[in-house]
């Protein structure tokens, strides 16, 4: 066969070869060492969940406090003889009015023990929980003069909050004080009441190698206005109320224990006002030595401020996260039914349902308690 053209000389040959080579084994270099510098390798990231718990325990106290703001605002109004002036039968407080006769008693006492059981709903990056408390509150109760009257209040409760799809938990041990003042005018009604408690959040995560432990304080401050008209026919009542309420808790900084990883946390602050209205409805009967009242009642509840503030939390090893804290939704509805029966002029019993009922929160208590005249 005959060449098409001169023959390509060897050393030309080689020449265009290592060019070739040399071009590509610079790109090959190139391109890796570009993908070291961009690409470095990065910390892993906490998730989210670590700090379901630690969220939770704080919105679990706003709701005690929110609570105990309630009895105190049904203990300001509740009239001892004969049906109650205003609120439900709730017990504690005290009469509002000078007592008809110098021999009537103007002094109270109250026991009473109560439970909840709730639910808050999943929602972003937090998993839900179901919550139960057990409480007991003692208080007593004076006519100041005739058409004002005071109350004081102890509540102590635990608390026992389980994020279940995660296996977290935490107890609460909180103690409230709270005082409450009612002024009369006529068929309305004034209820003031203010709170201030302070409690112990213990706290549980799941390992491998153990349970991350944690342990800190929290403050709770709250204060409720109440507004009431009676409206009476007979032995019943209609009474219109609306009022507001005002909640702040503090939940301490603290550091687990145990574990892998244990976490750290930021401190975070809780910042709540509502505004509620309502009616409730209410019937007595008479007997010879005896008063039973039954009552219900229903209010339609807003959220007009909210500041929940994010928590950080952090491990060594791992870049931290922020977790927002857990908020109820601004609209809900108030609920409940109250019996009461009153024994003699020493002594008066009653129980109380109470029911929270918001599109991602639920919350159900009862009370049961004793009143004490002198």
């Amino acid at each position: 066969m005959r060449s098409l053209g001169k023959p390509v000389p060897l050393a030309v040959r080689w020449v265009c070869c290592g060019a070739v080579l040399f071009c590509a084994n610079a790109f090959l270099l190139d391109g890796a060492g570009a993908q070291l510098i961009t690409t470095p390798q990065s910390t892993p990231s906490l998730r989210p969940s670590v700090g379901n718990i630690g969220v939770a325990a704080p919105s679990a106290i706003v709701d005690l406090g929110t609570n105990f703001l309630q009895k105190l605002g049904n203990e300001a109004t509740v009239q001892w003889n004969g049906p109650p002036r205003s609120n439900n039968p709730a017990g504690g407080g005290a009469d509002l009015g000078m007592p008809a006769a110098a021999s009537d008693p103007r002094y109270r006492a109250w026991f009473e023990g109560y439970g909840l059981t709730s639910r808050m709903d999943a929602e972003a990056d937090y998993a839900g929980d179901r919550r139960k408390t057990w409480g007991g509150v003692a208080g007593i109760g004076t006519t100041v003069m005739p058409g004002m009257s005071a109350g004081l209040s102890l509540d102590q409760s635990r608390t026992k909050v389980n994020v279940t799809s995660l296996g977290q938990s935490a107890t609460i041990d909180l103690t409230q004080i709270g005082g409450n003042v009612a002024v009369e005018s006529g068929a309305w009604t004034l209820a003031l009441a203010g709170v201030g408690g302070f409690g112990n959040v213990d706290t549980s995560r799941p390992d491998p190698l153990g349970p991350s432990l944690a342990s800190y304080d929290a403050t709770i401050w709250g204060t409720l206005a109440e507004l009431s008209y009676l409206i009476s026919s007979g032995n019943w009542r209609v009474v219109p109320k609306a009022g507001a309420d005002w909640a702040y808790v503090h939940a301490d900084a603290f550091t687990e224990t145990g574990g892998t990883a244990p976490v750290s946390a930021q401190d975070q602050t809780t910042r709540r006002a509502r505004i509620f209205a309502g009616l409730e409805v209410g019937h007595s009967w008479f007997g010879d030595r005896s008063i039973f009242d039954l009552a219900a009642y229903g209010r339609l509840v807003q959220i007009v401020a909210q500041d929940i503030s994010a928590v950080q939390f952090s491990a060594a090893g791992f870049t931290p996260v922020a977790v927002q804290g857990v908020a109820e939704s601004r609209t809900g509805l108030d609920a409940g039914a109250a019996a009461s029966l009153q024994l003699s002029q020493a002594l008066r019993l009653y129980a109380v349902y109470d029911g929270r009922f918001l599109s991602n929160f639920q919350s159900h208590g009862g009370t049961v308690g004793l009143e004490l005249r002198w």
